[in-house]
């Protein structure tokens, strides 16, 4: 939910979520993570309500990489080390 709110309010929001998308379905071998997807904001987030533990934990890793987030703000890094 924090990547959703900082995204979508620093305008990188279409952006950071065609990357997370393009970089999760890469690594699990399909082009939707749900069955239900309207967008790549909704398959993300509705997949990341569902994963396991595991693959949560590979988005984390995943929203350090990506192109928007080379953008990542000293207060998101902080929150990600909070939680």
């Amino acid at each position: 939910m924090r990547c959703r709110d900082w995204y979508g309010q620093a305008g990188y929001l279409k952006e950071f979520w065609g990357d997370i998308h393009s970089q999760l379905t890469y690594l699990h071998g399909s082009p939707q993570l749900t069955r239900s997807a309207l967008d790549v904001q909704t398959d993300v987030i509705q997949f990341l309500s569902e994963c396991s533990d595991k693959h949560f934990l590979d988005f984390v890793e995943l929203v350090f990489r990506v192109t928007a987030g080379a953008r990542l703000p000293y207060e998101l890094v902080e929150d990600f080390n909070d939680f």
